[in-house]
């Protein structure tokens, strides 16, 4: 393999990877925002259940008022 294809495989897996986090922060605060919807639990009880920020969950909740 050469310098040229090294590059562009290392590239391709990066982004690759890039997507992949952007695919699970998608997937907790649309989490979050169906726990607001449909349970009783304060912000710091979903917070604690999608692995995000108190302040994450409150910016949530204020969105979709």
């Amino acid at each position: 393999m050469g310098i040229v294809e090294f590059v562009l495989d290392r590239e391709r897996r990066l982004s690759e990877q890039r997507g992949e986090k952007k695919g699970k922060e998608a997937q907790k605060l649309a989490f979050v925002l169906k726990m607001i919807k449909s349970t009783d639990f304060d912000d710091a009880q979903i917070a604690g259940l999608a692995d995000v920020t108190l302040d994450v969950v409150k910016k949530i909740r204020l969105e979709h008022k």
